[in-house]
């Protein structure tokens, strides 16, 4: 409702030269980065009234507290983590699935986390669904993701990084230069994901990694 209402505050009619002059209050929340938060009750209060003359029993006379109803909030807050086993990446469509899974079984792995995929950030930030995810972080990569052309990713070869055991299709030129422009934007947007990250963006799609040397 209105915390402004002169319509049904005694107080807030004297004070307003017009019955009509009603205000909606409102929480302005502004977190850092790192914080995330969620809502666990809002509602106005001190609606109540009070006797204009405490010692007069005869006297039904009523007066509100104040001019303004008060908004109570109720609000949890959380440190919004950068975690390792949380990742921004594009997965294959399902009609490319088929051509895949061959890869996928030829190098099976023992210990298979992730599904094939194209990594853009990682880590990434370690989604809690709450309330300000949704502004914080979805949001700004919706719009991002609308204003940013359409491409097609083709692989032309397959590959492996030998110092960590993981197997991987390469994308061609063209593919790997969207990949990279994309994923400049997205450094931009999530600043805070890249801030120990030293490696030059290589961008692949990672088919399997093995535990040890000799499974690879």
């Amino acid at each position: 409702g209105f915390t402004y209402d002169p319509s049904r505050n005694i107080c807030a009619k004297i004070t307003s030269q017009s019955q009509i002059n009603r205000r909606l209050d409102r929480y302005l929340i502004h977190t850092l980065y790192n914080l995330s938060y969620s809502i666990e009750n809002l509602s106005m209060i001190a609606t109540d009234t009070i006797p204009i003359d405490s010692f007069n029993n005869d006297n039904n006379q009523r007066i509100d507290l104040s001019d303004h109803y008060a908004l109570q909030l109720i609000i949890n807050f959380r440190t919004r983590s950068i975690s390792h086993r949380s990742a921004l990446v594009i997965l294959p469509t399902i009609d490319t699935w088929p051509l895949i899974d061959p890869y996928d079984v030829y190098y099976e792995s023992s210990m298979k986390i992730w599904p094939s995929h194209i990594n853009l950030l990682w880590p990434f930030y370690d989604l809690n669904d709450c309330q300000d995810d949704q502004e914080d972080i979805l949001l700004k990569l919706r719009l991002l993701l609308c204003q940013f052309s359409s491409f097609s990713i083709k692989i032309n070869e397959i590959d492996s990084f030998i110092e960590n055991n993981v197997s991987f299709m390469k994308c061609d030129e063209q593919s790997t230069n969207h990949l990279k422009q994309l994923r400049g934007q997205l450094a931009q947007l999530f600043s805070n994901c890249l801030k120990n990250d030293r490696n030059t963006y290589n961008p692949h799609m990672t088919v399997a990694q093995f535990d040890s040397q000799e499974e690879f």
